[in-house]
């Protein structure tokens, strides 16, 4: 059985990886889909990983420098993989629908999501990550804000219903934090529960994060409580 808790050791990616030694910085510039204008974007090979989590549960790294889904000029369009000719072709259409343009004002990973649905290459755990890594990497617009969480929890309970044990425990607290910081924390409860009857015995940590997110219920705008509080795994 996979180890849930390896997915945030694998969030770090690139789109186009220099050949360097892990954990150097190079400076590229990437190709935008739409103009084909040229984005200048920090990356790396590799990375290796600390033992520190934030409680967004993003792993701390030695490559927290790189650029995280660069974003277009025109349409502010968010870079989050290569596409195809033909899905730049719909991408053009795409980007002028009345949703899309309402989304601007949204996180790039929300953009992002929403496009990915409409192509519908993404597996469900895929949709998942994609704005997992939003509450990761741009969390002071994706916390807190009722749009985003409503996307976000409808990917979760469609992974929900297809992952693994250790993995639906994984999904369970994400979104429990997340709902904490939404305008009703207290159904945050529910969703721990739920996480805490999934014995994952191998992966200690998830009982300490449960029990972390449940002290957030009462008080969400605690410093402990932040998203970017850096806590120590046991």
């Amino acid at each position: 059985m996979r180890n849930a808790f390896t997915s945030l050791l694998l969030i770090v990616s690139v789109l186009w990886a220099p050949i360097v030694w892990a954990g150097e910085p190079v400076n590229r510039k990437v190709p935008c889909p739409l103009g084909g204008k040229r984005i200048k974007v920090v990356e790396t090979q590799g990375c290796s990983m600390g033992s520190s989590v934030a409680m967004s549960l993003r792993r701390l790294s030695s490559c927290d420098f790189v650029t995280r889904m660069p974003i277009c000029d025109r349409e502010a369009f968010p870079v989050y993989r290569e596409f195809s000719k033909d899905e730049v072709k719909r991408l053009k259409g795409i980007v002028k629908t009345d949703w899309y343009q309402n989304a601007r004002s949204q996180s790039r990973y929300l953009r992002a999501y929403l496009v990915e649905r409409e192509l519908a290459t993404y597996s469900e755990e895929g949709m998942f990550w994609l704005l997992q890594n939003g509450h990761f990497y741009d969390s002071k617009n994706t916390f807190g804000n009722e749009v985003y969480f409503s996307e976000f929890r409808d990917a979760a309970n469609a992974y929900l219903k297809q992952a693994e044990a250790q993995d639906k425990k994984l999904i369970l607290l994400a979104a429990a934090f997340a709902r904490v910081h939404t305008t009703d924390p207290r159904k945050a409860l529910t969703m721990l529960d739920s996480a805490r009857r999934i014995d994952t015995p191998e992966v200690p940590f998830f009982d300490q994060y449960l029990e972390l997110v449940r002290a957030c219920v009462e008080n969400p705008n605690a410093k402990k409580c932040a998203p970017n509080t850096i806590i120590e795994i046991k």
